[in-house]
Protein backbone atom coordinates (compact mmCIF):
# COMPACT_ATOMS: atom_id res chain seq x y z
CA UNK A 1 0.00 0.00 0.00
CA UNK A 2 3.12 2.05 0.95
CA UNK A 3 4.91 1.83 -2.20
CA UNK A 4 1.79 2.26 -4.11
CA UNK A 5 1.12 5.44 -2.78
CA UNK A 6 4.78 7.02 -2.93
CA UNK A 7 4.10 5.75 -6.86
CA UNK A 8 1.04 7.83 -6.92
CA UNK A 9 2.32 11.14 -5.28
CA UNK A 10 5.69 10.81 -7.75
CA UNK A 11 3.76 10.82 -10.62
CA UNK A 12 1.46 13.45 -9.67
CA UNK A 13 4.35 15.20 -9.34
CA UNK A 14 6.21 14.57 -12.57
CA UNK A 15 2.96 15.35 -13.97
CA UNK A 16 2.66 18.41 -12.55
CA UNK A 17 6.67 19.85 -12.96
CA UNK A 18 5.74 18.69 -16.75
CA UNK A 19 2.52 21.05 -16.96
CA UNK A 20 4.37 23.91 -15.51
CA UNK A 21 7.72 23.64 -17.77
CA UNK A 22 5.15 23.30 -20.49
CA UNK A 23 3.34 26.38 -20.50
CA UNK A 24 1.36 26.54 -23.82
CA UNK A 25 2.74 29.59 -26.33
CA UNK A 26 5.43 29.77 -24.34
CA UNK A 27 9.13 27.94 -25.63
CA UNK A 28 11.91 27.44 -23.48
CA UNK A 29 14.57 28.87 -25.41
CA UNK A 30 18.76 27.93 -23.71
CA UNK A 31 22.33 29.01 -24.62
CA UNK A 32 24.15 26.36 -23.26
CA UNK A 33 27.80 26.68 -22.59
CA UNK A 34 29.86 23.36 -22.85
CA UNK A 35 32.19 21.72 -20.47
CA UNK A 36 35.99 21.49 -21.40
CA UNK A 37 39.37 20.10 -19.30
CA UNK A 38 42.73 21.38 -20.19
CA UNK A 39 46.83 21.98 -18.71
CA UNK A 40 48.28 25.26 -18.37
CA UNK A 41 49.40 25.66 -22.35
CA UNK A 42 46.71 24.39 -23.95
CA UNK A 43 43.51 25.67 -25.78
CA UNK A 44 40.49 24.52 -24.77
CA UNK A 45 37.29 24.80 -27.01
CA UNK A 46 34.24 25.76 -25.48
CA UNK A 47 30.39 25.13 -27.24
CA UNK A 48 27.87 27.18 -27.30
CA UNK A 49 25.21 25.50 -27.85
CA UNK A 50 21.64 26.82 -28.96
CA UNK A 51 18.26 24.39 -27.61
CA UNK A 52 15.28 26.86 -29.83
CA UNK A 53 12.09 24.39 -28.38
CA UNK A 54 10.92 24.79 -32.24
CA UNK A 55 11.01 28.84 -31.85
CA UNK A 56 12.45 30.69 -34.75
CA UNK A 57 15.18 32.41 -34.22
CA UNK A 58 17.71 34.02 -36.24
CA UNK A 59 20.26 35.34 -34.27
CA UNK A 60 21.78 34.66 -30.90
CA UNK A 61 23.82 37.15 -28.74
CA UNK A 62 25.72 36.55 -24.68
CA UNK A 63 27.98 38.14 -22.34
CA UNK A 64 30.15 35.36 -20.89
CA UNK A 65 32.22 35.89 -17.60
CA UNK A 66 35.43 33.81 -17.29
CA UNK A 67 38.64 33.71 -14.77
CA UNK A 68 41.34 36.01 -15.96
CA UNK A 69 43.59 34.40 -13.80
CA UNK A 70 43.57 30.95 -15.38
CA UNK A 71 42.36 31.78 -18.99
CA UNK A 72 43.03 34.19 -21.86
CA UNK A 73 40.06 34.39 -24.33
CA UNK A 74 41.69 33.67 -28.10
CA UNK A 75 39.13 33.76 -30.09
CA UNK A 76 35.90 32.08 -31.46
CA UNK A 77 35.10 29.98 -34.01
CA UNK A 78 31.55 29.23 -35.90
CA UNK A 79 29.30 26.42 -34.86
CA UNK A 80 27.61 24.09 -37.11
CA UNK A 81 24.42 24.98 -36.61
CA UNK A 82 25.44 28.66 -37.42
CA UNK A 83 27.47 28.01 -41.05
CA UNK A 84 23.91 26.03 -42.12
CA UNK A 85 22.49 28.75 -41.68
CA UNK A 86 25.01 31.47 -43.00
CA UNK A 87 25.76 33.04 -39.70
CA UNK A 88 28.50 34.11 -38.79
CA UNK A 89 29.96 34.87 -34.83
CA UNK A 90 31.20 38.15 -33.75
CA UNK A 91 33.02 38.94 -30.41
CA UNK A 92 34.21 41.69 -28.43
CA UNK A 93 35.95 41.97 -24.96
CA UNK A 94 33.89 45.07 -23.35
CA UNK A 95 35.96 44.48 -20.19
CA UNK A 96 38.87 41.95 -18.56
CA UNK A 97 37.30 38.72 -17.87
CA UNK A 98 33.65 39.40 -20.16
CA UNK A 99 33.27 38.07 -23.57
CA UNK A 100 30.24 39.39 -25.57
CA UNK A 101 29.25 37.19 -28.66
CA UNK A 102 26.49 37.56 -31.54
CA UNK A 103 25.90 35.29 -33.46
CA UNK A 104 23.77 36.67 -36.63
CA UNK A 105 23.84 37.09 -40.39
CA UNK A 106 22.36 39.43 -42.93
CA UNK A 107 19.50 37.01 -43.87
CA UNK A 108 16.52 35.10 -42.45
CA UNK A 109 17.79 32.08 -42.07
CA UNK A 110 16.45 30.42 -39.16
CA UNK A 111 18.98 28.73 -36.27
CA UNK A 112 18.88 25.27 -35.91
CA UNK A 113 19.42 23.35 -32.80
CA UNK A 114 23.11 22.92 -32.64
CA UNK A 115 26.65 24.41 -31.97
CA UNK A 116 26.30 28.67 -32.81
CA UNK A 117 29.75 29.27 -32.11
CA UNK A 118 32.79 27.66 -30.17
CA UNK A 119 34.70 29.68 -27.68
CA UNK A 120 39.02 29.30 -27.68
CA UNK A 121 40.61 29.89 -24.14
CA UNK A 122 44.40 29.44 -23.26
CA UNK A 123 44.99 28.38 -19.93
CA UNK A 124 47.49 30.28 -18.96
CA UNK A 125 47.81 29.29 -14.63
CA UNK A 126 46.32 26.07 -13.14
CA UNK A 127 44.08 24.93 -10.59
CA UNK A 128 42.74 22.28 -9.05
CA UNK A 129 38.81 23.84 -8.88
CA UNK A 130 36.65 24.26 -11.77
CA UNK A 131 36.35 27.35 -13.35
CA UNK A 132 32.27 28.50 -13.85
CA UNK A 133 31.90 30.22 -17.35
CA UNK A 134 28.54 31.99 -16.65
CA UNK A 135 27.10 35.29 -17.97
CA UNK A 136 23.42 36.31 -19.67
CA UNK A 137 22.02 35.91 -23.22
CA UNK A 138 19.59 36.46 -25.48
CA UNK A 139 17.85 35.81 -28.80
CA UNK A 140 15.67 37.13 -31.77
CA UNK A 141 13.34 36.11 -34.07
CA UNK A 142 13.67 36.81 -37.96
CA UNK A 143 11.61 39.96 -37.33
CA UNK A 144 14.19 41.19 -34.63
CA UNK A 145 12.01 40.88 -31.95
CA UNK A 146 13.70 40.18 -28.70
CA UNK A 147 12.90 36.93 -27.38
CA UNK A 148 13.65 35.32 -23.57
CA UNK A 149 16.62 32.97 -23.18
CA UNK A 150 18.38 31.17 -20.42
CA UNK A 151 21.98 30.81 -20.52
CA UNK A 152 23.32 27.47 -18.86
CA UNK A 153 26.45 27.94 -17.03
CA UNK A 154 29.55 25.38 -18.04
CA UNK A 155 33.27 25.72 -17.11
CA UNK A 156 36.49 24.58 -17.46
CA UNK A 157 38.20 22.16 -15.30
CA UNK A 158 42.21 22.48 -15.07
CA UNK A 159 45.25 20.86 -13.17
CA UNK A 160 47.56 22.31 -11.24
CA UNK A 161 50.24 19.32 -11.55
CA UNK A 162 50.13 18.70 -15.52
CA UNK A 163 47.92 16.17 -15.31
CA UNK A 164 44.05 16.24 -15.75
CA UNK A 165 41.40 14.86 -13.05
CA UNK A 166 40.52 10.94 -13.27
CA UNK A 167 38.93 10.20 -16.07
CA UNK A 168 39.05 13.24 -18.25
CA UNK A 169 40.91 13.10 -21.82
CA UNK A 170 42.63 16.09 -24.22
CA UNK A 171 40.55 19.02 -24.45
CA UNK A 172 39.56 19.71 -28.45
CA UNK A 173 42.05 21.76 -29.72
CA UNK A 174 41.74 24.21 -32.59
Amino acid sequence: MFMRRALSIGLALSCAAFLLWTVPGEAKIALSLGEAEGRVGETVAVPITLHSDGAGICATSADITFDTEHLAFEGVDAGEAASAAGKTPVVSQPSPGVVRIGVFGVNQSRLQDGVMAVLRFKVIKGTSKHLALSGSGGVADCDGNDMAAELVCGGVSLSDDGRLPKGKGKAPQH
